[in-house]
């Protein structure tokens, strides 16, 4: 999948950047949407996503929200 980033990325912290990078790495390594939408849930039982991060899926895209 293809990543586009079209917001500057605030790294007040080492945990919301490890999580960023975890996130972006999710994306490209994902093959199809069910592939992304499962390794997103995965990804946020796994770490504080939602503390940091909070995202939802448009009719051909993910988008993603520093907090």
């Amino acid at each position: 999948m293809k990543v586009t980033i079209e917001h500057s990325f605030c790294p007040y912290c080492d945990e919301v950047t490890e999580l960023y990078f975890r996130i972006i790495n999710t994306i490209l390594f994902s093959g199809n949407e069910a592939e992304l939408r499962e390794s997103m849930r995965q990804l946020e039982k796994k770490t504080p996503l939602d503390e940091y991060f909070t995202y939802g899926y448009g009719a051909r895209h993910l988008w993603v929200c520093q907090r």
